[in-house]
């Protein structure tokens, strides 16, 4: 049920908490969830970069500087210029091949573009978290959904690998708008996709909300539905998922006041994607089975055999074969493949959208 195998290089996180921004957006609390306090000087960077570069065990694969944590291109020009040029040190050395930055969609000039393709930046994060304007102006993000797609559209047509954040769960959110952005975001033709869902973080606005009702996460059942959902949408349209949940190190996961939060969330998300299709494919045809190998064992049985147990009288549908790699289904005496079953699921999740007005 993996995405393509792509381009996929190793990435080295320079991390510059609230770097450039000029507000603050309700969910976050950068130190609390990297442990980061203050922006790093040039010498930091460097040592960083190199302990990296010494710990990456496969020395072929190819790598990429990253500065994350803020609003890189609001940062002054010469502030911008000063971190590119430390990380270009290390450019052309065989595998470092160029560097990444994360912004927002509406700070992004066409001069700041020509000025970061110009210095080996190949790869720009946008932080759309949501296309519904309601969601983006309860968030205190600062620009709407039209804003939202001109800036994914001014990252492709200048060439520059494209990668959108969302985020699910947040303030005024339902299933439906993340959805919608879903789909919205696979029209942006992204080459990767961040997947978080919101959680309360100590020291952010959204706490504050959180502690005085006006706001209520999601549990981690409702999580994974909407997940799995954006999990299959992406899987058809073969755009990889980079990175689902947040990474928040140990040490720090007492930061995380309430919120759909656990270490494995990328693994639950695949499990529950298939289960999910599964049970779709089931009663949608009678005389269905599924066909799957040894090596999607895992799949069906899912986090501590959960999926094994849901799946209930439909286990007996399911045949597990010793040398099939793909998942095929069979209708009677025909076969299909993965592809086509998922294709006519996400037919289906836009159509009761567009039923529902969002399309």
């Amino acid at each position: 049920m993996k995405t393509r195998n792509i381009y996929r290089p190793y990435i080295i996180p320079i991390f510059l908490p609230n770097a450039g921004c000029k507000r603050r957006c309700v969910f976050c609390s950068q130190k609390d969830v990297t442990g980061v306090e203050k922006v790093p000087t040039l010498i930091e960077v460097r040592n960083e970069i190199k302990k990296f570069l010494n710990y990456f065990k496969d020395k072929t694969r190819s790598v990429e500087i990253a500065f994350y944590g803020g609003t890189f291109t609001a940062l002054p020009i010469e502030i911008q210029r000063k971190y590119i040029e430390t990380a270009l040190e290390f450019v052309d050395k065989k595998r470092v091949i160029g560097l990444r930055i994360s912004t927002r969609p509406d700070d992004i000039p066409p001069e700041e573009l020509d000025f970061l393709k110009k210095n080996k930046v190949i790869t720009i994060e946008l932080g759309i978290q949501s296309f519904c304007d309601d969601v983006l102006k309860e968030s205190n993000r600062g620009y709407d959904s039209k804003q939202a797609i001109s800036g994914c559209k001014r990252v492709k047509s200048k060439g520059f690998n494209l990668g959108i954040h969302l985020m699910t769960g947040l303030p005024s959110s339902s299933h439906t708008c993340d959805l919608y952005s879903a789909f919205k975001t696979v029209e942006m033709n992204p080459d990767m996709v961040r997947i978080h869902p919101t959680l309360v973080i100590k020291n952010s606005m959204l706490e504050k909300m959180y502690l005085n009702n006006s706001y209520t996460p999601q549990s981690l059942e409702e999580s994974l539905d909407i997940l799995s959902d954006m999990y299959l949408i992406f899987s058809r349209y073969s755009i990889p998922i980079n990175r689902m949940g947040l990474q928040i190190p140990v040490e720090l996961r007492n930061s995380i006041v309430a919120g759909p939060y656990h270490p494995s969330l990328g693994d639950l998300v695949e499990y529950e994607s298939f289960y999910k299709l599964g049970t779709w494919f089931f009663k949608k045809f009678k005389n269905g089975e599924i066909v799957i190998g040894k090596n999607n064992l895992f799949l069906l049985n899912g986090y501590n055999k959960k999926n094994l147990r849901r799946f209930g009288e439909y286990v007996s549908r399911i045949k597990v074969i010793e040398n099939v790699e793909n998942i095929f289904f069979k209708i009677g005496n025909n076969v299909t493949d993965y592809p086509m079953v998922l294709e006519k699921y996400i037919e289906e999740l836009r159509s009761k959208l567009e039923t529902e007005g969002r399309e």
